[in-house]
């Protein structure tokens, strides 16, 4: 169960910042498909908990190791799959999903306390 409710706890965010990033279309040109949108999302919220599972002895001295290797992942998986977009929309995209997320696996716990005990 406790798999379950942090892929949920994981799935909301990435999900939203995935909406935010399609809505954002009007600020930031761009025409990334919702499917890869999702994609990035997940993608850069999960591999940083695998990454720093496996390679904890070398992340244990870097501070608030996981969030620098999130954001990192936000922006180079941006810049792989968006190959049409100018380098500066795609850095904006990254950022603007990694801002999403982080408040958002912030304010999940604090406010659905329910998602921690699934």
């Amino acid at each position: 169960m406790e798999i379950i409710s942090t892929l949920i706890n994981w799935f909301i965010p990435s999900l939203i910042a995935a909406i935010g990033i399609m809505l954002s279309s009007e600020i930031i040109e761009h025409n990334l498909e919702f499917k890869n949108a999702i994609i990035i999302g997940l993608a850069a919220n999960i591999l940083p908990i695998i990454i720093t599972t496996f390679f904890a002895q070398i992340y244990e001295w870097i501070f608030y190791s996981s969030i620098v290797i999130n954001l990192i992942l936000w922006i180079t998986l941006s810049i792989i799959i968006m190959k049409d977009i100018f380098v500066v929309n795609r850095l904006k995209i990254g950022i603007l999903g990694f801002i999403i997320t982080q408040i958002l696996l912030f304010i999940i716990p604090l406010f659905f306390p329910i998602l921690n005990f699934l």
